[in-house]
């Protein structure tokens, strides 16, 4: 949310939903995309080079939904197995249809079972929290309907 807010700062006439679907869960190449292609992602300010980096990239996102399901299977797990994180592991990176399945687990670990559900709970927690560091890490000071962008981005993204 904080870099979708930055481009929208940086570019006034940027399309606020482009934006957020250019880097929401995108690969290293989101420059690319057409949502944020020709749009200012460096310049200086106040002497300093600043670059709108992509922190919510489709691999921050595999690591959230792979920790979703290995947090689950692992609360699960026979607890007398010596190797139970080893097998854990093993059979989930071995499994192609939970792989498939690993941005989903995003939505499904809120109770959503679709993308409008999801969108709506993902505001409603962002939303929900405290104004405090943790919700300023994430949003960066995003107005709601930056935050509302990004929730819709993030649900397209995961269903």
């Amino acid at each position: 949310m904080a870099n979708i807010k930055k481009v929208m700062e940086w570019n006034t006439r940027g399309n606020l939903e482009d934006v957020a679907e250019a880097l929401v869960g995108q690969d290293d190449n989101f420059r690319s995309h057409p949502g944020i292609s020709g749009l200012i992602l460096d310049k200086e300010v106040d002497g300093r080079w600043q670059t709108i980096g992509n922190t919510c990239n489709r691999d921050d996102l595999c690591c959230d939904g792979d920790a979703i399901v290995l947090a689950k299977r692992l609360e699960d797990g026979d607890g007398t197995n010596s190797h139970l994180l080893s097998s854990t592991l093993r059979n989930y990176y071995n499994d192609t249809a939970a792989l498939a399945d690993r941005f989903k687990q995003i939505g499904w670990s809120v109770g959503a079972t679709n993308e409008s559900d999801a969108a709506d709970i993902f505001f409603s927690q962002v939303t929900g929290l405290k104004n405090d560091g943790f919700r300023k890490m994430l949003d960066g000071g995003a107005t709601e309907e930056v935050v509302d962008a990004a929730c819709k981005a993030l649900a397209k993204f995961v269903f």
